[in-house]
């Protein structure tokens, strides 16, 4: 429950969490443009779409790893 108080006093304050130099020492986890800078991953999931034989498809990779960006950028 100190943690939700924490939180919740800074965002009335106003305040940001940051190191100091004004930068945040987190990265913003969505989609970004450049995933696929040579289109290798939307020509697999464009023939896979294609393709009436395939009937599943997985992206996978670890947190953080692209796989939003990739149907973000090509398929939405």
């Amino acid at each position: 429950m100190k943690f939700n108080q924490f939180i919740n006093s800074l965002i009335k304050s106003g305040k940001k969490l940051s190191d100091g130099a004004g930068s945040s020492p987190f990265i913003a986890l969505s989609p970004v443009d450049n995933a696929d800078p040579d289109g290798s991953y939307a020509k697999a999931l464009s023939f896979s779409l294609e393709n009436s034989s395939i009937n599943n498809i997985a992206l996978t990779g670890p947190y953080g790893s692209g796989k939003s960006s990739i149907i973000s950028l090509n398929f939405a």
